[in-house]
């Protein structure tokens, strides 16, 4: 008989205890309560069992090979013919407990050193709605796995929501599958890493699934000729149990000679507590293994991009970085790269890193000072004005740090005055240690010298020789800017796609529309903040800069 081992959240030593299939209740007790891990690898005499699915069960054979779960081909298995009809799977023999996936915890699913005998023969696991096998599959969400391919699939109907590559590799590999559920939203994180070094990461990506008519998620198809198309189902919920499966399927174009197979030394499931509650807008919650190597986080509204750095912080969690993304974010597809992180909460003010420039003659029209906030030691920046110096009257405050290429760059703006042409701006690419050359975006808070515009109006600039040039603006049509309210300026840039828009964490009603626009003018360069302050009683604070972007090749 195969043994559950139940383990403590953490280090995998502390073993508990052996838990039979009397104990199935008493293991599902303390997996929901307290958060445990389940493991299944004592794989002698192989506890599972064939799933007539799709009349192909005859042609394979479980069994264990040197403590190895291995499904082998006795015969001839089909090549793909646009439909999954040259698939295999099979079940547990019930000994499973129910795992429901309740609001805001995690369920991890994780093939261990998984391997395959052969190129586009694919080895899979499912989660998905609990109950006895009646010939039709249930909801479920599928991440699929061969030597240089991911894919992730969800049922009922079927609906193919990424087919991606990776590097290639016949090492053994940990897969992991790791699902979040915030109401009706599911998170899934996918990651294969190095078995032998798991913090060689060879795929890693977060596929955010929600209710309602998606875009066409592959376009136009995916690797085979698997088809384009559009999820026009809603997530599945989860919350109402665990059904588990493994199988193979052959993606290749041609036949496979008997012999072929996959191997599984561990199929483990971790199911973690509830995290805190995102402690912005309403949220979902996706994270990401920890590395030695610098990463940040790429997102994108669609599979085939545009990805962009991502904005949003980071937090330490465990073994992990969690983050939270808003709901009403568009983006759906998320992933690691090397990149560099820079933040700055002025703390003790403005800090040897920062590079103040104005121009001639106008170094002393600006003051800078910190206000002390309630919590001790905590710090905001306020810039000043102190003399009349009209709109052109302008403060640089630039970074020296790395170059990045495609970036994120963000700023909270707690206070600014609304007189006419006083205005926040953030920097990016910038050329050089003078500020002279670059882009710059953000936002007019008061109304602009002679009239037609409300407040709130946003602007992309390009700076060349020391001269903006403004390459696009929007003056809001119906919004006008409340003071008191906490606001988020975000410039990103992907490629030639630039993009600044304007967000109000504590009123979502109050939205001014994003600006984008194209030009690859600078490709590369420092980040940093630009304030406009024409008259002497013009002020703008600002706190929590962070910056997002990837290594220049």
């Amino acid at each position: 008989m195969n043994s559950l081992r139940l383990f403590q959240h953490g280090p995998r030593h502390q073993t508990l205890g052996l838990i039979s299939r009397g104990l199935a209740l008493i293991a599902l007790l303390s997996l929901t309560i307290m958060g445990r891990a389940l493991e299944i690898d004592e794989f002698d005499p192989p506890g599972w069992e064939w799933v007539e699915d799709y009349g192909l069960a005859p042609l394979c054979q479980v069994e264990t090979v040197d403590g190895y779960l291995v499904i082998r081909n006795k015969q001839t298995l089909p090549a793909y013919a646009g439909e999954q009809s040259n698939a295999v799977s099979v079940v547990y023999d019930g000994v499973l407990p129910n795992l429901p996936l309740l609001e805001g915890r995690t369920l991890e699913l994780q093939l261990r050193e998984f391997t395959s005998s052969h190129d586009d023969l694919f080895g899979w696991m499912n989660y998905g709605d609990i109950g006895p096998w009646s010939g039709q599959r249930p909801n479920a969400y599928v991440l699929a796995v061969d030597r240089n391919e991911v894919v992730l699939l969800k049922t009922s109907p079927q609906m193919w929501l990424f087919f991606e590559s990776m590097p290639e590799t016949t090492a053994p590999v940990d897969v992991s599958m790791a699902l979040t559920r915030y109401g009706g939203t599911v998170t899934i994180r996918s990651q294969v890493s190095l078995s032998e070094d798991p913090s060689v990461i060879l795929f890693e990506k977060v596929f955010v699934d929600g209710p309602g008519v998606d875009a066409n998620l592959m376009t136009p198809a995916g690797p085979h000729g698997v088809p384009s198309m559009a999820d026009q189902g809603p997530a599945v919920p989860g919350s109402y149990g665990y059904w588990s499966e493994l199988g193979l399927a052959n993606y290749s174009a041609t036949e496979l000679a008997p012999g072929e197979s996959i191997r599984v030394g561990g199929f483990h499931y971790f199911l973690y507590p509830a995290a805190p509650d995102p402690a912005i807008e309403p949220a979902v919650r996706i994270d990401f293994v920890r590395t030695p190597s610098p990463r940040i986080v790429l997102s994108a509204p669609e599979l085939n991009g545009p990805w962009t750095p991502c904005a949003e912080p980071l937090y330490p969690d465990g073994d992990r970085y969690a983050m939270a993304v808003p709901m009403a974010s568009s983006h759906q597809f998320f992933k690691t790269a090397p990149g560099v992180t820079v933040e700055d909460g002025f703390d003790g003010g403005l800090g040897s890193d920062w590079a103040v420039l104005a121009a001639p003659g106008m170094e002393e029209a600006f003051r800078l000072e910190t206000v002390e906030l309630e919590v001790p030691g905590e710090t905001r920046l306020r810039l000043s004005g102190t003399q009349a110096g009209g709109p052109d009257s302008r403060l640089t405050l630039l970074h020296q740090g790395p170059a990045m290429g495609d970036f994120a760059v963000c700023l909270d703006v707690q206070e600014s005055t609304m007189q006419a042409d006083t205005a926040t701006g953030l920097i990016a690419r910038s050329v050089g240690e003078d500020g002279r050359n670059g882009y710059v975006a953000g936002v007019t808070w008061g109304p602009v010298s002679g009239g037609g515009c409300l407040p709130g109006k946003l602007w992309i600039r390009k700076i060349v020789d020391g001269v903006p040039q403004t390459l696009a603006e929007r003056c809001p049509e119906k919004v006008v800017l409340t003071p008191g309210l906490d606001r988020r300026l975000r410039f990103t840039g992907a490629g030639d796609r630039l993009t600044v828009e304007l967000v109000l964490p504590d009123r979502p009603d109050i939205t001014v529309e994003p600006l984008t626009i194209h030009d690859a003018t600078f490709t590369q360069g420092t980040t940093g903040i630009s304030v406009t302050l024409p008259t002497e009683t013009c002020k703008v604070t600002v706190d929590n800069f962070r910056t997002v972007g990837t290594l220049p090749e």
